[in-house]
């Protein structure tokens, strides 16, 4: 919770050039709007995946996804590899297996600010949490966000280390 965390998907770096392709195309149209363009996966929708997955993959507005089912087991991590996958660069999730009401609607109100300002708000929204021991920050606790930019460069030590 002390520091902020900028993934980088291997995976996706060394994929195809189709993948990189659709991977920049979102990152740079998320760079461009005025907040994220979210595809909310819900767990009660486990048989729409292939509709779910269809509507993503034909709409590169789409930049960010939201999983109300954990990414963690299940259809959650199905939807968050077809998301990897597709190129989304942005993904938020409460970790909690019984996640509720309150973090769905707080995840959509977080991905309502600019790409710039989320790593900043998780930070925030983290720290505010450890302070708290009960609250509408609480939550913050329990927040999963994935931020895979195309564009940052790797740090020194990832480069000294390799």
């Amino acid at each position: 919770m002390h520091y902020r965390v900028h993934l980088r998907s291997l995976d996706r770096m060394r994929g195809d050039a189709g993948q990189l392709r659709r991977w920049q195309a979102r990152w740079d149209q998320l760079r461009t709007a005025t907040a994220p363009a979210a595809h909310r996966w819900k767990a009660a929708d486990r048989d729409g995946f292939e509709r779910w997955h269809a509507r993503l993959a034909g709409d590169e507005s789409l930049t960010a996804v939201i999983l109300d089912a954990p990414a963690v087991q299940g259809h959650g991590l199905e939807a968050l590899r077809a998301a990897v996958a597709e190129g989304v660069g942005v993904a938020a999730w409460d970790r909690r297996a019984d996640g509720n009401s309150q973090s769905s609607e707080l995840l959509t109100l977080l991905l309502g600010h600019t790409y710039t300002q989320l790593p900043e708000k998780v930070h925030r929204l983290r720290a505010g949490a450890e302070i708290e021991e009960d609250g509408p920050l609480w939550v913050g606790r329990h927040i999963a966000f994935f931020w895979d930019d195309p564009y940052r460069l790797v740090d020194r030590e990832e480069l000294l280390s390799a």
